[in-house]
């Protein structure tokens, strides 16, 4: 049936066929894998079924894999000691060292702009000391992120407040937005459920045709953990943007704006905010 599908699909691309062995693959990962696939919005066969042939090649190869050291990936190659690179070679050796990486497969990226010795000394005295999968699919890449293992709360709440704005100004905050809380609180103390916060949130830009000019400062960043898994923390600044109302007519929001964030489960999301332009009507929650 597989060989079938194929020869079909081959033939052409966009044929009924092809979509036959999507869902083929689908089935076939899922009774394998027991993974289950969605696909979010429209996109062409022929990428649905390049992915889906990624996927089972990966999963096929983890199942069958070993672990191994990052570093021992890149034997036979050697790579000097931090403190034994001069600052005029270090530029040089960590360029090499990023070429390497890539070539096996792998990208570190930074939230921030960190030297180039700190980068080196992380990547040669701690990512190489991680193991993963011993297994190697052409164009795909596996990701590392110094904050997996330096957690920056100050990054990860500037990070938080950008999402926010840009979906605000986008008009396209929704259950998907990964910035917002499960749950919101209120000053009197009740919680709401995120769907509908979200449902507020929707029913406000509906009272706008466009929103444009937004822009924001980043003033103030807090945070205190009250232990390793639970914390507080907020963003402030200034806001301001420009909206439009159905008859055409513009009006201009500006002033000091104040998001408020929790941590849990290793995770910084907004529980509550103070926005010029936008007001928290307990009516609606009510209703």
């Amino acid at each position: 049936m597989e060989d079938n599908l194929r020869h079909h699909s081959d033939a052409n691309p966009e044929s009924g066929s092809l979509k036959d062995e999507n869902l083929y693959l689908q089935m076939k990962m899922k009774a394998q894998f027991g993974g289950q696939y969605e696909s979010f919005g429209r996109i062409p066969s022929i990428i649905e079924n390049t992915f889906l042939k990624n996927v089972m090649e990966f999963e096929t190869q983890v199942k069958n894999s070993k672990m191994i050291r990052i570093g021992d990936l890149l034997k036979p190659l050697e790579f000097k000691r931090s403190e034994e690179i001069s600052d005029q070679e270090m530029k040089s050796e960590l360029e090499r060292l990023f070429f390497q990486l890539r070539e096996k497969g792998m990208l570190v990226e930074f939230g921030r702009e960190r030297g180039d010795r700190q980068k080196y000394a992380f990547i040669t005295e701690e990512l190489f000391d991680r193991e993963i999968n011993d297994v190697a699919i052409k164009g795909m890449f596996r990701c590392f992120a110094y904050e997996e293992f330096h957690p920056d709360p100050r990054l990860d709440l500037e990070e938080g407040t950008a999402q926010f704005f840009k979906n605000w100004f986008g008009r396209n905050t929704n259950l998907y937005s990964w910035e917002i809380g499960d749950y919101f609180s209120l000053p009197s103390g009740i919680q709401y459920p995120k769907a509908i916060v979200i449902e507020k949130f929707q029913a406000h830009f509906k009272e706008y045709t466009e929103i444009s000019q937004g822009k924001y400062t980043i003033d103030g960043v807090e945070f205190e953990f009250k232990d390793e898994n639970f914390g507080f923390g907020f963003v402030e600044g200034y806001v301001d943007y420009q909206i439009v109302n159905p008859n055409g007519n513009r009006a201009l929001f500006g002033g000091p704006y104040k998001i408020y964030f929790s941590f849990e489960c290793g995770w910084w999301s907004i529980f509550h905010f103070h926005l010029p332009g936008f007001r928290w009507d307990i009516r609606t929650y009510a209703e």
